[in-house]
């Protein structure tokens, strides 16, 4: 029995040892909602024009440093002309551009972020909503 209890308070010690040792310059990542979608539809046609908007649900840590996000659509990956849409959280919401939807099929649209840390490089966030567009 008193094995058994030593056995328990050492590994409960250890587990407090552990705890208490975390990196105080740990990434505490910010929380987003899901895109949503103005107008929302279950198909969009070649032609409609569509807003996205994310939400912040909850900060990053005090140690963030800087953050840069923006949104894109999958079809401009292969046009050198169409450039990613940067834009800045404003109470907690960030907007896209209006967006012309000009390819049919499973189009995906994203929202990209960039999250600066101590001691970390650029930490990548990425959100995807799939939309169907047809003629």
């Amino acid at each position: 029995m008193l094995k058994f209890n030593l056995i328990n308070f050492l590994l409960l010690l250890c587990t407090l040892l552990l705890i208490s040792c975390q990196n105080e310059n740990e990434a505490v990542l910010p929380k987003y909602s899901d895109i949503i979608l103005t107008p929302a539809q279950a198909v969009y046609h070649v032609g409609d024009t569509i807003e996205c908007s994310i939400k912040q649900l909850a900060e990053g840590g005090d140690n963030l440093l800087d953050t840069n996000y923006w949104w894109y659509a999958s079809w401009w990956f292969a046009n050198p002309d169409l450039k990613a849409d940067f834009k800045e959280f404003n109470n907690n919401v960030c907007k896209s551009s209006k967006i012309v939807l000009t390819a049919t099929g499973e189009v995906k649209l994203y929202f990209f972020g960039q999250l600066k840390y101590p001691e970390w490089n650029w930490i990548k966030v990425e959100i995807p909503i799939i939309i169907t567009v047809k003629e």
